[in-house]
This record gives C-alpha cells, sequence and structure tokens, in this order.
C-alpha cells in the first residue's frame, strides 16, 4: 500500500459542491440581516435628529429652517454628534419644514403649525423596504417611491 499525502479530485469536487451549496443558501440571509442591521442605523440616525431638533425647539421655541438634501441644519450641527452627515453611502436625508398657517421667511420657523420631517432617500429598493419595517416602531411616516419621510413634529407639535 502506499502513503496518501493529498485528496483525491473527485473528494475535492464533493466538498467544494458542498460548500457551493451552503454559501448559496446563507448569502441571501446575509444580505438580508446586514440591510436590516442598516435600517434599524438609519432609524438611529432619524432618532438623533429628532433629539437634536426637540433640544432646539425646547430652548428657541422655533424649529430649524428647511436645509438642502444631505445638508445638516446649520441651526442642528452643535446639537448632532460630531460630523454627523446627512449624505451616507447608501442613502441622503433632507431636513423639510412645511410650513403651515401664519408662517414665516425667516431662517427658523416660528410657525404656529409647521410640519417638521426627516426624509430617507435611498435608491435601494430593498433597504427601502427594509426601513419601512423597522420604522413601525413608533415615527409616524410617509411613502414617495424611493423616499421615506419620518414625521418629526406638526400640528400640535410633536409625534
Amino acid at each position: 500500500m502506499r502513503n496518501r499525502r493529498g485528496f483525491s479530485i473527485p473528494e475535492l469536487l464533493v466538498v467544494m459542491t458542498i460548500m457551493g451549496i451552503l454559501v448559496r443558501l446563507g448569502f441571501p440571509r446575509y444580505s438580508e440581516l446586514r440591510r436590516q442591521a442598516e435600517a434599524r442605523a438609519i432609524i438611529g440616525d432619524v432618532q438623533a435628529v429628532r433629539v437634536a431638533a426637540y433640544n432646539y425647539n425646547t430652548e428657541r421655541q422655533s424649529w430649524p429652517a428647511e436645509a438642502a438634501a444631505g445638508s445638516v441644519p446649520p441651526e442642528l450641527a452643535p446639537l448632532l454628534p460630531d460630523g454627523f452627515p446627512f449624505r451616507r453611502a447608501n442613502y441622503t436625508m433632507d431636513w423639510e419644514v412645511w410650513p403651515g398657517a401664519g408662517s414665516s421667511s425667516s431662517s427658523a420657523v416660528n410657525s404656529a403649525s409647521p410640519l417638521i420631517a426627516l426624509s430617507i432617500d435611498t435608491p435601494d429598493t430593498l433597504l427601502t423596504s427594509a426601513l419601512r419595517s423597522a420604522a413601525k416602531v413608533g415615527i409616524p411616516y410617509l411613502i414617495s417611491g424611493s423616499q421615506t419621510t419620518f414625521l418629526l413634529a406638526g400640528f400640535g407639535n410633536n409625534y
């Protein structure tokens, strides 16, 4: 009998086939878990912006002014963690102020009933679905295409 030092080609093919099947079964689950984790991180970012906005409103009895998509409102920047971005790799946040009756055009919104919202826009439809599933924990939101808009305050000043 001779000493065997390795595996035969059929043995290697069987092992590679089994590994391929396992990877093929596990990868979709991994991708789904990664999207769910990212959606929960987005909800955490929304909560951070929400707390900063309420702190600003408590101090000044007004809301920060509208800002461009991907831009942190200058009034909120000191109340958010250092370097907090509104533009990330997979999504963009947009601070929204929809004035109500009696609105003014000053830099901070003093309107009696503005609607304050934070929109999340992502081209990844699966991330959008995961975000909407994760959002069912208490913050009301609106849906428009790839955009999910979280309502932070309005019609009575809070949600």
